[in-house]
């Protein structure tokens, strides 16, 4: 696996009022970034000094592998040092090309909300239709990052080229069943752990910056004109209505988006704590040890919480446990035969420290 891409996308929302007219605007959509290299290894050691540099030129210390938006976002609040700006210098030779995708649709068009499988079914639905809010936020805001992959389909497979995603959620469509067959790999969490992930993560939030400071709308040609660092390497695509038969669901049936995971996974048993949810738990300082270790494994992170997960793992697979309550729930998976590789949180962050 050298050739390969990482996709994330960001759902973008903005409201202003007309300076002449006083009227109430909006704008809404839906922004993918796709990170490629001809060569995924040497890219994972660019990346490292890439950071290493930017890291060093803020004057801060690194404390782990992998840096995304929200890390950046928060040195930028603390400090006032302009970051993404820094590593995108930093980064942007590494870079074979950078793609983007945005969705382009007319606020008064009326899609199918279901494709051809309900119909030949012949379901009565409730709503036979999909608003503009619920095609972008509802939908494609949630499964966008395949959908670059499928605007693209044909370029990948004739390159070989790898899709790695950010984890994402969501129904079955046509454009779904014409990629199924190729191997993509998922990461829960991409932005912590993959770096080329992580670079299309930052390079959103760079582009809606440029974008916003030079007064350009998301449209065709302007995301090339705000990143002149790749000489001429952005590939612009649009999602419009023109591919609706494509990206709207043919059911209700959702996508088995974990037979995507990328192994190794690295399983994390929390405490079963209401007050610590997972989502809250994953921007916690003890979580980027564990990031790093899977970045280095380059697997993804997966938290632990039901029986579905169990049927995930394989030979080669991690758990990582915080008490003797997570302990206790390693061990009766492994008498039940599945095998995994365990650790204590203390003795997975001695091992990563060793290498940062």
């Amino acid at each position: 696996m050298e050739s390969a891409i990482g996709i994330d996308s960001i759902l973008v929302k903005k409201e202003w009022i007309h300076p002449d007219t006083g009227e109430q605007k909006s704008f809404k959509c839906v922004l993918g970034c796709g990170i490629s290299t001809k060569n995924y290894s040497e890219f994972k050691d660019m990346y490292d000094n890439a950071i290493d540099a930017t890291l060093k030129s803020c004057g801060i210390d690194k404390d782990k592998f992998i840096y995304c938006n929200y890390d950046f976002c928060k040195i930028f609040a603390q400090c006032g040092i302009p970051i993404h700006q820094i590593f995108w210098r930093n980064i942007s030779s590494s870079i074979e090309a950078v793609n983007i995708f945005y969705t382009l649709f007319r606020k008064d068009d009326t899609p199918l909300a279901f494709g051809r499988l309900e119909r030949e079914l012949k379901h009565k639905l409730s709503n036979s239709v999909l608003n503009f809010d619920e095609l972008v936020e509802k939908h494609l805001n949630n499964y966008f990052p395949y959908v670059c992959v499928w605007r693209i389909k044909d370029f990948l497979i004739k390159n070989g080229i790898t899709p790695m995603l950010d984890s994402f959620q969501g129904r079955i469509t046509e454009a779904w069943e014409e990629i199924s067959d190729i191997p993509i790999h998922v990461y829960p969490s991409g932005d912590k752990c993959n770096p080329l992930i992580s670079t299309a993560d930052i390079a959103l939030q760079l582009v809606e910056l440029r974008l916003a400071k030079q007064k350009k709308f998301i449209q065709y040609g302007n995301f090339r004109s705000v990143l002149p660092e790749m000489n001429n390497k952005v590939y612009e695509y649009s999602i419009s209505g023109y591919h609706y038969r494509k990206i709207i669901p043919l059911h209700s049936k959702n996508i088995r988006v974990k037979d995507r995971y990328k192994h190794p996974i690295v399983f994390v048993f929390k405490d079963k704590n209401q007050f610590i949810s997972s989502e809250a738990l994953k921007n916690e300082p003890t979580m980027d040890t564990i990031f790093t270790f899977a970045n280095m494994l380059d697997g993804c992170v997966k938290f632990f919480k039901s029986e579905e997960d169990t049927q995930l793992i394989q030979n080669g697979d991690y758990a990582v446990y915080f008490s003797d309550e997570g302990k206790k729930a390693i061990e009766t998976l492994k008498k039940m035969g599945k095998s995994l590789k365990s650790f204590d949180i203390s003795t997975i962050s001695k091992e990563v420290k060793k290498s940062v």
